[in-house]
């Protein structure tokens, strides 16, 4: 047991680790209870990797996602997500773009690349994951039904960034389970803020299965958690909270467009993402506001391709171009690799459209930006992607620079 005297400072301690590693302050107020002490302080004495202090088949269009919703209680921070693979628009001859998409899902006939993971935030997120169950395990549902649920709603969101960055489903799964289990005690009724956290929590883990399966009912059931959680994260009550779920239900929305043709799911997918950034600005929220930008390029790409709307295409440009002001390689790496080959992309499909060899160049040199940090932190299936985006728009420079110089 763990002395009383000790107990604040290794409460400091738990709160400080997984708000530094896991970013789940809300576990501070759950341990802090003297039943769940001696399992946490288990988990950060002994062990467990915790140290002290411390459709149809479709060709991929290749477009990576910034998906920014990172499931924890009373908070949501940008993150860059699982690769997002969506399928061929409806233009023409068009060919297939490969597109990143952060922040959320898209179709395709496989599972979603999983987002590289160093071995120690691995082991941060396993030790977080094996605390929660140390937790439940001294706290009863039936002793104590609010903090079980909390921790039921920490453990999905533990559950959930691991399994977004693997191969399979099963740990999604697990966190789908736990964020139900959560909502059985967690009720709109008796705590509707709380209820409202791990609705838009539930809508996360229901899109990153959503984009492994090849019917649509999981995103579906996604835009519904997205759009429950919306009636009570009020622009009014949490401007922030309420832009987050919004840039949620944008990247939900612009999967299933993706998958079921027309522009009605594309259209609330871009309205999504422009509310978003009504609170989400640069100046409040730098790093979230660019996540959102390079959701709204996507969706614009798509919409453009689909419609073959040049204006839109160019707008979606603008949008990537306006991500990249925040998300430089020196701060987010990874994340400005993927909007660099989102960039590329668009500019590749625009001088195509337009018949000109200046956005192919460029689309060029963002390909080869973005595969070169894709190499360097390990993303090999993110370099894979890129480096198709780049062969295409190689081959059509290749293909219009001899008959620019004969004309000259």
């Amino acid at each position: 047991m763990v002395e009383a005297a000790k107990a604040p400072d290794l409460l400091e301690q738990v709160g400080m680790w997984f708000q530094q590693h896991v970013g789940l302050s809300d576990l501070v107020v759950v341990v802090a209870t003297a039943a769940l002490l001696p399992a946490i302080a288990y988990c950060l004495i002994c062990g467990n990797g915790v140290r002290r202090g411390g459709h149809d088949k479709v060709k991929p269009n290749r477009r990576l996602v910034a998906s920014d919703a990172r499931a924890i209680d009373h908070a949501a921070t940008s993150r860059a997500s699982s690769l997002r693979l969506p399928q061929d628009s409806d233009v023409g001859a068009m060919p297939a773009r490969h597109g990143m998409p952060f922040d959320q899902p898209a179709a395709r006939d496989h599972e979603a690349s999983p987002r590289p993971l160093r071995d120690t935030e691995t082991g941060h997120l396993e030790a977080t994951i094996a605390a929660c169950h140390a937790a439940l395990a001294t706290c009863s549902r039936a002793r104590d039904p609010i903090h079980w649920a909390a921790i039921q709603n920490n453990l999905g969101a533990a559950l959930t960034r691991l399994g977004d960055r693997q191969c399979g489903t099963a740990t999604l799964e697990a966190a789908l389970a736990a964020f139900n289990a959560a909502l059985e005690e967690r009720t709109r009724e008796r705590a509707p803020l709380e209820w409202a956290v791990t609705q838009n929590n539930l809508g996360n883990v229901l899109a990153s299965l959503g984009v492994r399966d090849s019917g649509d009912a999981r995103l579906q059931q996604a835009v519904a958690a997205f759009e429950g959680a919306l009636q009570e994260r009020s622009r009014e009550r949490e401007p922030l909270a309420w832009a987050a779920t919004q840039n949620d239900l944008g990247n939900a929305l612009w999967a299933l467009g993706e998958r079921e043709g027309g522009t009605a799911r594309l259209l609330g997918a871009i309205e999504a993402f422009r509310a978003a950034l009504t609170e989400r600005t640069r100046e409040r929220e730098p790093l979230d506001w660019a996540a959102t930008q390079n959701n709204l390029g996507n969706a614009l790409a798509t919409l453009a391709e689909r419609q073959r709307d040049t204006a839109q295409l160019e707008d979606a440009v603008a949008a990537f171009q306006a991500s990249l002001r925040e998300r430089t390689r020196e701060r987010v790496p990874l994340d400005w690799a993927v909007t660099q080959n989102n960039l590329g992309s668009a500019l590749a499909a625009l001088a195509e459209w337009e018949g000109e060899t200046a956005p192919l160049e460029q689309a060029v040199l963002a390909c080869r930006a973005a595969i070169e940090v894709f190499e360097i932190v390990g993303a090999g299936d993110y370099a894979q992607i890129a480096r198709r985006n780049l062969e295409d728009a190689q081959s059509l420079l290749d293909l219009w620079t001899p008959a620019a110089a004969v004309g000259q």
